[in-house]
């Protein structure tokens, strides 16, 4: 199904839900209509092109491709331990509690926090399947440290590594409590923004990295 289609959709399924709410929709919800409708209009009648294609300015060394292939799948059996791990580890912990961990769309911090989880291995699998025919950047690519850039800029490899990371540290901080403020504080701290909190979380990284995989696999 074209992508204009499936916007179609979601435009319809939108205004049908707005309906019912009558004329009191609020800013965010116009926002958000706004946006389809841009993404629908832009999309009608757009000729498909072909795939620019995209470059590095440096090649991955064969010896970091070969490394990072090799290091996969205990990237993936270590991000599906971890994520058993916490969830057993998360059970009636304060940092879940409503105050400490910010809910988002409609859905509490706790839930937020399980489906992180229940998705985490299956992401990181995906990620990896067929890695061998990835394109090397995608696969290997490393942001250089002074660019400063937050979570996302990176290959496959890259991401499922930080992924494994955060999930360790979430481990280590399982115990501590962090009452918070502000939505954001405790973002490099908590178990629940290390692991689920946002798209610069475990959670994030780990969909960044099977999102390059489908994009960048197709023929796979």
């Amino acid at each position: 199904m074209p992508i204009a289609a499936h916007i179609e959709i979601v435009r319809n399924d939108l205004i049908a839900r707005l309906a019912q709410k009558g004329d009191d929709i609020g800013p965010a919800a116009a926002m958000l209509l706004n946006a389809v409708e841009w993404q629908l209009a832009a999309r009608r009648g757009m000729q498909r092109t072909e795939r620019t294609p995209l470059a590095v300015e440096a090649p991955v060394p064969a010896e970091v491709r070969a490394a990072d292939l090799a290091a996969l799948p205990g990237l993936v059996e270590r991000i599906t331990e971890r994520s058993g791990q916490l969830a057993e580890a998360s059970r009636d912990r304060p940092w879940l509690a409503a105050d400490q961990a910010m809910s988002m769309l409609g859905a509490s911090g706790q839930r937020i926090w399980d489906e992180a989880l229940a998705r985490l291995p299956t992401l990181a699998a995906e990620a990896a399947a067929g890695a061998e025919l990835l394109p090397e950047w995608t696969l290997s690519y490393r942001s250089p440290a002074e660019w400063h850039v937050d979570g996302g800029f990176w290959g496959v490899a890259a991401l499922l590594a930080q992924a494994n990371e955060m999930l360790g540290t979430a481990l280590e901080q399982a115990d501590r409590s962090f009452p918070a403020t502000d939505g954001y504080d405790h973002m490099r701290t908590s178990p629940y923004h290390l692991v689920a909190g946002s798209y610069l979380a475990a959670i994030g990284r780990a969909a960044g990295a099977a999102l390059l995989r489908r994009a960048f696999g197709r023929e796979i």
